[in-house]
């Protein structure tokens, strides 16, 4: 199994397409074998990112916010998604790997241009 936790220097990123690169990290029997950075070649096109991971073998995508669409070809692509994420990306893989992480289906709805805030807790609805 193959987790991609969306990174910002060293954190979950809370923007699946923008983050600056996604950590690989493959899984064998409950722990982690093997770590990858994967720098985000398409930070102003998310398109592109299901297929990225899709190539890189990836199960499971960890991010804080991450948009309908993107999460939709994620899915597609039998990628399972966990969003609503923060702290950091260690972290947020042991909470995966103990039963402890959750999907919030925290949808980053946005549009490019909007200057809202996306915090820590993201816990807004569209």
């Amino acid at each position: 199994m193959k987790i991609a936790v969306a990174s910002m220097q060293g954190e979950v990123s809370q923007h699946f397409g923008h983050c600056e690169k996604f950590k690989v990290f493959t899984i064998v029997d409950k722990a982690v074998s093997k770590v990858e950075e994967i720098i985000n070649p398409a930070q102003h096109s998310h398109g592109q990112l299901p297929a990225m991971l899709m190539q890189h073998g990836v199960n499971i995508v960890i991010a804080g916010g991450i948009g309908t669409g993107a999460k939709q070809l994620l899915q597609k692509a039998d990628i399972s998604v966990y969003s609503g994420v923060s702290g950091n990306v260690e972290e947020a893989v042991h909470l995966f790997l103990s039963g402890k992480l959750f999907d919030a289906n925290t949808d980053c709805g946005h549009h490019h241009g909007d200057d809202h805030d996306h915090g820590q807790h993201h816990g807004h609805h569209h």
